[in-house]
């Protein structure tokens, strides 16, 4: 059975109020997707009970309220009288506004229809679902059957043309276009087709997205058509010739190289390439003369040539800019092109993404600092198989977050225990570090829920969209700031260290501990306000192809340019600016003891002050230089990767990235306590200690035990 989702709306005036009866003679051509809502709003509707959604034929905008809610903003609450598996819009005239399911019907969609069961009544093929028109109207056919995919007809008795293409090339592709083209010839008997005998034609083009394990696409078309182009990376290929349609066929084609339409460009000379058009067309023939074994070509303005069998060039005209917008109503983001399955009356359409956009909607960005793990590993995760039967990428990622948490609990928490003593923060150090280190436990807990919920997610474990929508908000944006934030005071540990430094015994601690307190409070409330627009309007998109949930940032149109440079600002500056102070400090830091030693002591050289600083001070030197370290990779994966291009293309790299990125949080012991003497003192008298407090208890349950 269908289910009840909404589409469009439409909206008309009734110019003669005073009139008992409204005659509106209208035709509603239904949009193949759902229109999305409008981000940037000029009607103030509630958060939380509407969404803002436009009219097709008029572009108003209006509230469209959930089940219980009217008023224009949808902020009047009002009790619903319809059935529960209908649709409530509202109330008019102190009466709930029901949409009915299929097979029932009345004013609150409580009547149920078995027209559908009735023996007399034409039954529906092939999985078609019956659907029982208005009884009001008189019809001379009171059912009418939705075919599934593969089948039309009244009855869908009849078979699609259904169309498996073997993709045989050797780089794989996300998508393809498929370019049907119908000819008005009169059939010969001839195997070929004369040139003479070739009329205008009609063109319909469809998208097919390529499934992430799979090398053939199939395709259902009942359209009549004679010709079969296939548009895959930029090249054309002529698959399939025909001079008379045959319905309900079963087409087995393949998609090899060989079965290219160059362009002419490789065929002429540049001689006669340089004609303009209406002269150049005339040597068009010379390819199909000079090549017998070709069969297609077109050129880069407007034709689309076959070669005849006596060596002729039969061109026809085939638009290589069309623009593909679904007739304006183009529910692509980003520049995606928008498809339909015909240009009359479409059932459905898809968009092809440009560069740098996944998603069947071209919803997801892949440009930027530091893809989220949607991005990278969405389209890897597949609703319809266990965990085992995935990919080498989501099994090795789920692995390492696992070993990655672990590791990362265990260091948070001896970081902790080492400076939550006061002789670890008798230095402002101590209080950055503190800091860090509980921050770490949190990030690696936000962590590891980021990867099992995206899993769950997109396998489709968990559907409730309040749920969704909680967690869409506030994991991505934790973990953001968690990890800018942490950057942040390893960088203030760097400036402090090499303040301490230069000033020597004129380093204040007590007066460094007070600054230290403000300024982690300063850094917290800089990086959460420079991000603070990302969950503001973070939002959720459902792919109705493949029943996924999608976490997405959609700005206002209005200023959506200005919020997203400033993002990306803000994003490369926390980015990079601790990775330089870092390595000013370790070079910095240097420097300075090695002037202050050979000040000293003139006799021994820069080399040997160096090697005695290296000795000695190199608890100073071993943090910043191993941050320096793993920051350097992330820089370098940062600009050398322009972006995930396609959803089928290696992940490993990314995730590379992406895991780095927590390195820092998961190293703080090993970078900040182990080189230096103080803190590992301080953290083996506070083992002590917990150690004695363990004891205590565990004699005590004895006891109590005893």
């Amino acid at each position: 059975m269908g289910t009840l989702k909404y589409r469009a709306s439409w909206t008309f005036p009734l110019l003669f109020s005073f009139l008992p009866v409204h005659r509106l003679p209208i035709l509603l051509v239904v949009p193949p997707v759902t229109m999305s809502p409008r981000s940037n709003c000029p009607v103030d509707c509630h958060s939380k009970h509407g969404q803002c959604v436009s009219f097709v034929n008029t572009g108003k905008s209006f509230c469209r309220c959930q089940s219980g809610w009217t008023g224009p903003s949808c902020t009047i609450p009002h009790k619903c009288n319809c059935s529960p598996d209908s649709i409530c819009l509202g109330i008019w005239k102190n009466r709930s506004i029901c949409v009915c399911p299929i097979h029932k019907f009345g004013e609150r969609c409580y009547l149920r229809s078995n027209i559908c069961e009735q023996t007399s009544t034409r039954k529906c093929q092939n999985g078609g679902i019956c659907i029982p028109r208005d009884h009001r109207i008189t019809v001379d056919k009171p059912t009418v059957c939705a075919c599934r995919d593969g089948f039309h007809g009244d009855n869908c008795q009849y078979n699609e043309t259904r169309i498996d293409i073997s993709i045989q090339m050797s780089n794989k592709k996300e998508s393809l276009l498929v370019h049907f083209v119908t000819d008005n010839f009169k059939v010969s008997s001839s195997p070929y087709i004369p040139t003479k005998k070739w009329n205008a034609h009609e063109r319909a083009t469809t998208f097919k997205r390529i499934a992430l394990y799979s090398d053939i696409v199939t395709i259902y078309w009942q359209n009549p058509f004679h010709l079969l182009f296939v548009e895959y990376d930029h090249n054309i290929y002529l698959l399939l010739t025909q001079l008379k349609y045959t319905p309900s066929a079963h087409y087995q084609l393949t998609l090899k190289p060989d079965r290219r339409c160059p362009s002419i460009r490789k065929l002429l000379n540049r001689t006669i390439f340089s004609f303009p058009l209406l002269r150049r067309v005339k040597y068009y023939h010379i390819p199909c003369q000079q090549q017998p074994d070709l069969e297609c070509f077109h050129d880069e303005d407007q034709f689309m040539c076959l070669c005849t069998y006596d060596h002729r060039a039969n061109c026809f005209t085939f638009d290589h800019r069309m623009k593909y917008d679904c007739s304006q109503l183009n529910y692509c983001e980003n520049g995606g092109q928008c498809f339909q399955n015909s240009a009359k009356c479409p059932t459905a359409a898809r968009c092809a993404c440009p560069k740098c956009y996944l998603g069947t909607r071209c919803q997801l960005s892949t440009k930027g600092f530091g893809l989220p793990l949607d991005v990278i590993l969405g389209y890897q995760i597949l609703p319809d198989r266990s965990f085992f039967h995935h990919s080498l990428s989501v099994q090795l990622s789920a692995v390492v977050t696992v070993m990655m948490f672990i590791f990362g609990l265990i260091n948070g928490i001896l970081s902790t225990v080492t400076f939550v003593r006061n002789n670890s923060r008798e230095v402002g150090c101590g209080t950055y570090l503190l800091t860090a280190a509980v921050l770490s436990i949190f990030t690696m807990v936000i962590f590891v829920l980021k990867y099992f919920l995206l899993f769950a997610t997109q396998s489709q474990w968990i559907t409730n969209r309040g749920y969704l929508l909680c967690q869409c908000i506030l994991i991505d944006f934790m973990l953001k700031i968690c990890l800018q934030i942490g950057d942040w005071l390893y960088a203030c540990v760097a400036i402090e260290r090499i303040v301490s430094v230069a000033k020597g015994v004129r380093f204040k601690s007590k007066s460094s501990r007070t600054v230290a307190k403000w300024i982690v409070f300063l850094i917290c409330l800089i990086v959460i306000g420079t991000s603070v627009q990302e969950p503001l309007y973070r939002t959720l998109i459902t792919d109705e192809d493949e029943g996924r949930t999608w976490c997405v940032v959609r700005y206002p149109d209005s200023y959506s340019n200005l919020l997203i440079t400033f993002t990306s600002v803000t994003t490369v500056i926390h980015f990079i600016s601790p990775f330089v102070v870092n390595l000013l400090s370790a070079f910095g830091i240097i420097i300075i003891v090695a002037r202050h030693q050979s000040n000293l002591k003139k006799t021994v050289t820069m080399n040997q002050h160096v090697q005695r600083l290296l000795r000695r001070h190199k608890y100073l030197i071993i943090s910043p230089i191993v941050l320096v370290i793993l920051g350097l990779p992330r820089i370098i994966l940062a600009f050398y990767l322009e972006c995930l291009k396609s959803a089928y293309e290696s992940v490993i790299i990314y995730l590379l990235g992406y895991f780095i990125s927590f390195l820092p949080s998961i190293l703080l012991f090993i970078v900040f306590v182990l080189p230096s003497k103080l803190y590992k003192t301080e953290f083996k008298n506070s083992m002590k200690i917990h150690w004695k407090l363990l004891q205590q208890v565990t004699s005590q349950r004895r006891r109590i035990f005893i």
